[in-house]
């Protein structure tokens, strides 16, 4: 049963097993690429640091000039950094080689941000968000709305969201690229975004609020 190889999988992933398990079979794989199995484990991890019984411990240091944002794809096995010249740099999440980079934004990209199915989202200073295919690297939208420059960025199965230093969310439909929503209120730049998986949005601003809102409706 399913619930007998997620508990496998998470008491293999200390030891690095998850990736031969799901090269077993397609069932293996399935589940080892299921949203529902990448979060469980990484809530194991993360328990089990909280408890003091493991410590995260550094791999590796990478010489990589002037990176603003960085963000992993596990089951791609890809790294993807932004750099201060508007590239976005594609790396091995094995050997860390350089795999290709990503051009189109004109100014630092500040943040970036991958779904599970590859989808990577960046934000600029130069104000776009640039979606992009993470396994082919092609751009797949240039979105404009917001006044100034983008610092955060966020993706789920259905939208992309974008938080700028003009104090506004905006809202993006995946399927389109069209914008459906804006939040506004903030009166100063939003930082951070971030999705829960209670279908809601956070969000912050340099002046320390935190507001919670609606991914859905």
């Amino acid at each position: 049963p399913d619930e007998l190889l997620l508990l496998i999988l998470v008491h293999a992933a200390f030891a690095g097993g998850s990736r031969l398990f799901s090269s077993v079979c397609r069932r293996w794989q399935r589940l080892c690429q299921d949203r529902n199995v990448k979060e469980a484990l990484w809530e194991a991890r993360w328990e089990l640091y909280a408890e003091g019984k493991r410590k995260p411990q550094l791999l590796d240091t990478l010489t990589h000039n002037k990176c603003a944002a960085i963000a992993c794809a596990g089951a791609l096995g890809t790294m993807f950094c932004g750099k201060e010249d508007g590239t976005i740099h594609v790396r091995s999440g094995k050997d860390h080689s350089l795999l290709g980079v990503l051009v189109g934004h004109m100014d630092v990209v500040h943040a970036l941000a991958i779904d599970v199915d590859g989808t990577l989202v960046s934000g600029s200073k130069d104000g776009t968000i640039r979606v992009w295919s993470g396994q082919t690297g092609a751009q797949i939208w240039t979105l404009e709305g917001h006044a100034g420059a983008v610092n955060a960025v966020a993706v789920n199965g259905t939208s992309f969201f974008s938080g700028s230093e003009d104090g506004s969310i905006c809202v993006w439909l995946r399927s389109t690229g069209h914008l459906v929503h804006t939040f506004t209120g903030y009166g100063d730049r939003v930082c951070s975004l971030a999705l829960g998986t209670d279908d809601q949005l956070y969000s912050g601003c340099w002046a320390g609020r935190i507001r919670v809102w609606s991914a859905t409706d």
